[in-house]
């Protein structure tokens, strides 16, 4: 089994050393936000209930493998993109884990989402003027977010 996590497109000789496939942590939900960036892309689309996690089985396409696990996670008003992406990861941590050991018992089963609507997106490159209109758009989408409650952290926590 090949784990990998954070990576570039794999090329298919990759495949070859991994018999029993390779997984990777997506912090996006496939197949609506394949590819780069996809916390970026769910933010900017409006789409905040669709900002999560895939552990997927990783196939020729970019992010097109069958899925393992998925969640969302939620999206405060006062959160910045760097606690979005840490929440993810830490969701996602605990599904990568459950999903090799799911593996490794034999037990793993994918998820199919055939009705959902598949896109991949470029990674990003911000100047000046799409950085602030992403900021503009951000804060309108912020607007209609719940706050973060009790015990619910928007922001990162440090490790103790």
């Amino acid at each position: 089994m090949l784990a990998v996590c954070g990576t570039s497109v794999l090329k298919p000789e990759v495949f070859t050393v991994a018999p029993r496939g390779a997984i990777n942590i997506h912090t996006g939900i496939t197949p609506e936000y394949r590819s780069a960036d996809p916390i970026f892309w769910t933010l900017y689309q409006g789409e905040p209930e669709k900002v999560g996690v895939t552990i997927h089985f990783i196939d020729r396409g970019i992010d097109t493998g069958p899925i393992i696990h998925q969640q969302t996670v939620p999206v405060y008003a006062e959160d910045s993109l760097a606690a979005i992406y840490a929440r993810c990861i830490r969701r996602g941590a605990d599904l990568y884990s459950r999903a090799l050991r799911d593996i490794e018992s034999g037990s793993v089963r994918t998820v199919a989402r055939p009705d959902a609507q598949s896109r991949a997106f470029r990674s990003i490159d911000m100047g000046l003027v799409q950085y602030l209109v992403f900021r503009w758009r951000f804060r309108r989408l912020a607007a209609r977010l719940p706050h973060a409650g009790a015990g619910e952290s928007a922001t990162l926590e440090t490790p103790r």
